[in-house]
Order: C-alpha cells, then structure tokens, then sequence
C-alpha cells in the first residue's frame, strides 16, 4: 500500500474518464476490502466503491504504463467534492448499476507486477 501511495493513477469509468485522459491523476490515500467490496480513497476528497466485480485484468500498457480492470461489477460508485467546494463538504455521488460491460479501470504504474 505504501508503494501505491507514492503513485498516481488516472480513473476510467463506465461512461469515460475522470477528468482529461492522462492528465488528471489521482493519488491513492487508502483501500479497504470487505465482502467483495472494493472502496479506493483518492486524494482524501473522491472514493470509488466497486461492488461484486467478477474478474480482474491487469496489462502493460508501455513500460511504464499498466491498465488494471475490475470487470463485470455489480455497482460502481463515485463519491466526490466538486471542484471549488472544498469547504463546504458537499459530496456529489454518481452510480453505475450491472450492466453489460460495466468496468472501472485505473491506469498508472503498479510496482512489481508481471
């Protein structure tokens, strides 16, 4: 965990990306995994639950670059504080239910992965 804390991934939802591809990067600031739930903090203000996925995928991209995919999930949901309200707390939420192809992936550099 220590090694992913010190990277920063880009986030690639059902609907496309999380900001500008490649450009918006997000840090990881904690991962917990209870009952098949996958909950992945980001810079302290974005958390994606990923429910139920079926299978994983992971791929280089480049040398550099890798590609991890959790596929065929139940729901993905983004938790996050819009841009300028910061000090306000206001979390707005966006779900993805199960539907054919509903995949989150996280693009970056995964330490000591084939």
């Amino acid at each position: 965990m220590q090694k992913l804390r010190k990277e920063t991934f880009g986030i690639i939802l059902p609907d496309g990306w999380l900001g500008r591809p490649y450009d918006n990067q997000h840090h990881v600031k904690g991962l917990v995994v209870t009952n098949n739930i996958f909950t992945i903090v980001f810079d302290d203000i974005r958390e994606i639950k990923i429910e139920n996925p079926k299978a994983y995928e992971f791929s280089k991209i480049e040398p550099n670059w890798s590609s991890l995919k959790f596929l065929s999930c139940q729901e993905i949901t983004l938790k996050w504080i819009p841009f300028g309200e910061e000090k306000t707390g206001n979390f707005s939420i966006r779900s993805y239910r199960l539907e054919s192809g509903n995949t989150l992936e996280i693009v970056g550099y995964f330490h000591q992965m084939p």
